[in-house]
């Protein structure tokens, strides 16, 4: 099991990979996965199609436990 730390790691750079992309002109969406992993997506390749600059921006965050 990941602990808590290397998963915010994770997320972050996750997090920072999806923002470059998005600052480039990529449309991207953060989702987290089926196993909880932040994923940052093409909209075509989970079906979105087109989507909002707000959508593709919009940041995924954690409940803190």
């Amino acid at each position: 099991m990941i602990d808590r730390r290397e998963l915010e790691r994770r997320d972050d750079a996750i997090h920072a990979g999806h923002r470059a992309a998005v600052d480039a002109g990529d449309q991207r969406v953060l989702r987290l996965t089926r196993s909880g992993e932040l994923h940052s997506y093409a909209p075509d390749e989970i079906g979105l199609g087109e989507v909002t600059a707000q959508l593709a921006t919009r940041r995924v965050r954690r409940s803190r436990v």
